[in-house]
């Protein structure tokens, strides 16, 4: 199995993927026009271009099984609208009453950020570290290419909502100004009008002591697929911040993208070739932005360089005297 930058001829397999993500994961939708659009900003993604996303997909014996994505900048084309949770203190000390208030407010204070997106393994697929993979290339295409990123990178996690699509924290605010369904809400999100509904949301604070018990307790919480993949990245160095998403209520994880561990941890080196005798698995990437590629391989440290075997350099698509970035996971 390996990780590698998506194509045109990929369209099919990823409308079949989006057909199974279900309601909640926004930048994926089942549109078909919408995902081609995504496919071809990928394709033009780069140094010498003004797009800044990219999708990569995971395939295993020839068959798509994943996707992720990744955003150079969130908010510069289109507003990307959060909820900063907050406290207001309260005191009538004549009256002896000291309340603290949770708040909820609009903004659009992480725009600039990188972004993770659209990460999706197809559910019989989940075992085997594929998730891992899937998700951590992202991370070793950014320490290979950290000129076309922020310094600081985010990633918005899937809240609660149930297989028939029902919201609480959508059904106890949003719902209540833009009168429609998650499902359907969710579906325009994703096919661009997130603005739009952003601009019939509560411009003022949101005291969250008046929302239903329900749409409270969905705070920040993490919808159970999503758990797996919240822990990889806290384990990299992304930690919630204090925002949350405007229409499930998932949080926002946040962390500097030079301290994340496959940033800061993985190296850059030159290759040999040979028979591998007492491998450590590593990850690694061939480093090039337009053709991207990981995998995991078992190779050996030899006088600073790199031992691979010659059927992993065919899957990187290098050749012998180029180099790798390398992870060990150990």
């Amino acid at each position: 199995m390996r990780v590698r930058s998506i194509r045109r001829e990929d369209l099919p397999a990823l409308m079949a993927l989006a057909a199974d993500c279900g309601i909640g994961l926004t930048t994926l939708p089942h549109h078909e026009e919408v995902l081609a659009r995504r496919i071809e900003a990928s394709l033009r993604s780069g140094p010498a271009s003004e797009h800044r996303s990219w999708l990569f997909v995971l395939e295993q014996d020839g068959e798509l099984i994943g996707v992720s994505g990744l955003e150079g900048a969130i908010g510069l084309k289109e507003p990307s609208y959060y909820y900063r949770q907050g406290l207001t203190v309260r005191m009538a000390r004549d009256a002896g009453i000291d309340r603290r208030l949770p708040t909820l407010t609009l903004g659009n204070d992480l725009t600039g950020a990188s972004a993770l997106c659209s990460l999706f393994l197809a559910p019989a697929w989940r075992s085997m570290g594929r998730g891992a993979l899937l998700s951590r290339s992202r991370l070793m295409f950014i320490a290979d290419f950290p000129e076309l990123f922020a310094p600081q990178l985010t990633a918005e996690i899937r809240g609660i909502n149930d297989a028939s699509g029902v919201s609480p924290f959508w059904n106890g605010l949003g719902r209540q100004f833009f009168r429609v369904e998650f499902a359907r809400a969710d579906y325009l999100r994703g096919t661009g009008a997130c603005a739009a509904i952003a601009a019939l949301m509560p411009q003022q604070t949101v005291f969250t002591d008046m929302l239903p018990p329900a749409a409270r307790a969905a705070i920040g919480q993490v919808h159970p697929d999503s758990m797996g993949a919240v822990r990889l990245l806290n384990e990299e160095g992304l930690h919630a911040s204090g925002y949350i998403d405007l229409f499930d209520g998932g949080p926002v994880l946040r962390g500097e993208i030079p301290q994340l561990r496959t940033v800061s941890q993985s190296r850059v080196l030159a290759l040999c070739v040979g028979e591998v005798r007492s491998g450590t698995r590593f990850m690694l990437s061939n480093r090039c932005a337009e053709n991207f590629v990981v995998l995991v391989a078992d190779a050996e440290l030899v006088d600073g360089g790199l031992r691979i075997s010659a059927a992993t350099l065919a899957q990187l698509q290098l050749d012998a005297h180029d180099s790798v970035r390398a992870l060990a996971l150990n």
